[in-house]
């Protein structure tokens, strides 16, 4: 609930802060999708959605430059759960 609550929050501040740039569009694909029904001209849809690109590149190059190596995650089942019933909720993806 807390990872929810926090990313709501960021999202928040961020559209608060730059709705008047962008109108508040962080996805190329909302983009797109008003610039075909026509709530945007086609250059600004252009002009979003290549700078949303550049700038999750950028974002990801500084995100690789911070983190000093590889990360060290796995995954493994909580405690009182079996194998079984592990493979079980893996397959009703």
């Amino acid at each position: 609930m807390y990872i929810a609550v926090a990313f709501g929050l960021s999202l928040m501040v961020n559209v608060w802060i730059f709705f008047r740039v962008s109108g508040a569009v962080f996805n190329p694909a909302i983009a797109l999708a008003l610039a075909v029904t026509g709530k945007i001209p086609p250059i600004r849809a252009i002009n979003l959605v290549l700078s949303q690109i550049v700038g999750g590149i950028t974002a990801s190059a500084l995100v690789e430059a911070l983190i000093p190596g590889p990360l060290s995650v796995g995954t493994r089942l909580g405690g009182g759960i079996s194998i079984a019933r592990g493979l079980q909720f893996s397959e009703c993806d």
